[in-house]
């Protein structure tokens, strides 16, 4: 099957070995890789035949039995008679599509998390419902569930999804970094701090709850013990787009060389942070770098237009500029 960059996933190295045993041991081989590849406009394998990145869709599915059943078909040819063939294969296709098999709460578990990769979040809750009616402890299921409604404004049911499913598993660290989030997201910081730190104790290094507790140090006038917590979220992940734009506007006024890198680095992993060019702009401008200043606040415009002091900044650069 097509590679993948996490190590539990079929990777191309393992592909590769599967070939070469194929090949040195004269067996069969169904090079999914090589048919996907050639069913698809250019070699671009889409939507129509992998569903989340990594699993086939029906149709995929369809292509790779009928593979197997052709290379059946060449083994077997001497003892059926060449029995079979492609008629037959559909009318067996047609039969197990007129019994589909019971769908269970893992299979609705499994078809949320594929079209929330497909960007289809109603679909997605609508199966984690499903996943949760049928098997009302799957935690999992309400902490996905939870997920979408929070980054649909829906907080007071995700709240109560994400308590359930504290209850039911107190251990979770995903449990409690949502309900953290939540409680931040309600403005009640010092819980949410609390929350955090559970999270930590019980997986030290969860980068989320390290930025999640360093932003509520931030929002709490604790600006020492929110470097701590970004500086360790730099140490797991120095790529960190949050980490790396809150320490760039901690040091802005104390030390705007690194504040800047900061920024920068920031952007690098999320050129879309409004914020994050508005703040290098002001940097820059202080610098005297009023032209690299005015990109940053037009790109911070472009984002957010309905900020009033990112065009107050371009407003600022304008000057320096003396237009």
């Amino acid at each position: 099957m097509a590679s993948s960059a996490f190590p539990i996933r079929r990777t191309s190295a393992i592909n590769d070995a599967i070939r070469r045993v194929a090949a040195e041991a004269q067996l069969p081989l169904l090079d999914v890789d090589l048919l996907f590849a050639e069913q698809s406009e250019h070699g671009l394998v889409g939507f129509e035949l992998i569903e989340d990145y990594v699993h086939p869709t029906l149709y995929g599915h369809q292509l790779i039995a009928w593979q197997v059943w052709k290379a059946m078909e060449l083994e077997l040819e001497p003892s059926t008679g060449g029995a079979l063939d492609r008629g037959l294969f559909e009318r067996v296709v047609e039969r197990r599509q007129a019994a589909p098999p019971p769908r269970s709460a893992r299979w609705f578990y499994n078809q949320g998390v594929v079209l929330e990769r497909q960007d289809r979040p109603e679909l997605a809750m609508a199966a984690y419902r499903r996943a949760v009616e049928l098997v009302p402890t799957y935690d999992a299921a309400m902490l996905n569930l939870a997920i979408l409604l929070s980054n649909a404004g829906r907080f007071d049911e995700a709240q109560r999804l994400a308590d359930r499913a504290l209850e039911i598993d107190v251990a979770n660290p995903s449990a409690h970094f949502i309900v953290a989030t939540l409680t931040g997201h309600r403005g009640e910081w010092g819980p949410a701090a609390e929350g955090f730190r559970e999270v930590l104790r019980l997986d030290a290094n969860n980068v989320g709850a390290l930025v999640g507790l360093g932003t509520a140090y931030v929002l709490l006038g604790r600006p020492d013990e929110a470097r701590v917590s970004f500086d360790r979220v730099l140490e797991l992940d120095p790529a960190n787009a949050k980490a790396n734009f809150h320490l760039g506007t901690m040091f802005a006024a104390t030390d705007p060389d690194r504040a800047r890198s900061h920024l920068e680095r920031a952007l690098r992993t999320d050129p879309e942070h409004a914020d994050a060019h508005n703040n290098l702009g002001a940097i820059l401008l202080d610098q005297g770098r009023a032209v690299d200043a005015e990109s940053h606040f037009r790109q911070a415009i472009a984002l957010s237009p309905g900020r009033p002091n990112f065009h107050y900044n371009l407003g600022l650069a304008f000057k320096a500029l003396q237009r």
